[in-house]
């Protein structure tokens, strides 16, 4: 009788067993599918970002952010993906576009300086001197300082 007890509380456990096991299989992947969704969703916004290209002058500085007055040549990233919370916003109504910036280009922008971001280009010009802007590795939006 002891012997089936214990044979019934072996097959009970591997049972639990294999079903947390099939469970923690099925989150990881979930958990993978999310993963790679949210890597292609940065990758595709800052392709949109790098293929905008606008020109004006800075109307205000926050903290590694500038925003930006651009004039009427500006080619904006297609409806649906103007904007890409905590890196970019263009507003279209007002001509502006609010931009994430690393900290060496924030502490040389001034009010009115005069910007341009070329199509396709990773880089700002600010006052006739190209800073970059993007990181070149796929996964990072603003370049590491070394």
């Amino acid at each position: 009788m002891k012997k089936n007890r214990k044979r019934i509380l072996i097959i009970i456990a591997s049972i639990f067993a294999g079903c947390a096991l099939t469970i923690i299989v099925i989150i990881g992947h979930e958990l993978y599918e999310i993963q790679a969704d949210a890597e292609q969703a940065f990758t595709k916004q800052k392709s949109y970002f790098r293929q905008s290209s606008f020109s004006g002058k800075i109307i205000k500085r926050y903290p590694y952010q500038l925003m930006i007055k651009y004039d009427s040549t500006a080619i904006l990233p297609p409806m649906g993906h103007q904007f890409f919370y905590d890196y970019y916003f263009f507003e279209p109504d007002d001509s502006t576009v609010l931009i994430n910036v690393p900290e060496s280009i924030y502490k040389i922008t001034e009010l009115n300086d005069s910007i341009i971001k070329e199509k396709g280009s990773d880089s700002l010009r600010i006052n006739q001197h190209t800073y970059r802007l993007l990181s070149a590795k796929r996964l990072e939006w603003l370049p590491r300082v070394k």
